[in-house]
């Protein structure tokens, strides 16, 4: 029984981690529409412009499935940060 609580409980930790991650790509990708980078080819121009050593399928996947891992996020915040400068 503690077992199948403890599954339980670390499910859950997991659904938690993966709808945080979910919540910061969304507002990600609201701040690169709210730029004009509204379609997936000017997301994936300006991005691939800035950082060109960026993987084009996990820009993809990123667009089209609100999923990254904390470095491609870190790295598109940084992408923001600098399209919001010029």
């Amino acid at each position: 029984m503690l077992g199948n609580q403890k599954q339980q409980e670390d499910h859950k930790k997991l659904e938690d981690m993966k709808a945080k991650s979910s919540i910061k790509c969304f507002t990600v990708l609201q701040e690169f529409k709210g730029l004009g980078f509204w379609g997936r080819t000017a997301f994936l121009n300006v991005c691939r412009s800035i950082d060109e050593t960026l993987d084009g399928f996990d820009l993809i996947i990123f667009y089209e499935e609100n999923r990254a891992d904390d470095v491609l996020l870190t790295r598109l915040e940084m992408i923001l940060e600098r399209l919001k400068l010029e």
